[in-house]
């Protein structure tokens, strides 16, 4: 069951985020695998970026890459001051990697949004939606804008 923060304001989306990713533990012991296969299933493209040596487990780095963004989702909930400039530092250094389309960072976002709400079913709430949302809005905001 659900202990929601009443207020549905961007303030406490820090503790909405917090909220789902303790109830996402108690249900998946990790969620890397679940995450980067419904973000190749939604955009296939983006598999061609990975080296990927068996289709049942997600490509090397791929946890630490999650790690990282939901980091930043949650301090940039908490309104961090370096949130903005490391995604830039982000985008930059992916740039080498021939990933220059902002898209590929919203469908990650959203892969990685779908799947929190597919484990925690019944759980996810209105208010967990637009937490998440408004975050990830945040966080591709900060992005350099690209001609791509």
């Amino acid at each position: 069951m659900t202990t929601t923060i009443p207020d549905n304001s961007p303030t406490n989306d820090a503790a909405l985020l917090e909220e789902t990713l303790e109830m996402v533990a108690e249900r998946c012991e990790d969620l890397t695998p679940a995450v980067y296969r419904r973000f190749f299933t939604q955009c296939p493209p983006a598999s061609g970026l990975f080296t990927i040596i068996d289709p049942d487990t997600p490509p090397m780095g791929c946890g630490q890459m999650l790690f990282e963004i939901i980091s930043l989702l949650r301090d940039s909930a908490a309104d961090k001051s370096y949130v903005p400039g490391y995604m830039q530092q982000i985008a930059n250094e992916h740039l080498a990697l021939q990933v220059n389309e902002q898209q590929l960072y919203t469908d990650f976002l959203n892969a990685l949004n779908d799947t929190l709400a597919a484990l925690m079913d019944d759980d996810w709430s209105p208010a967990h939606e637009q937490a998440w949302r408004r975050q990830i809005t945040r966080l591709v905001s900060y992005l350099p804008q690209t001609d791509q």
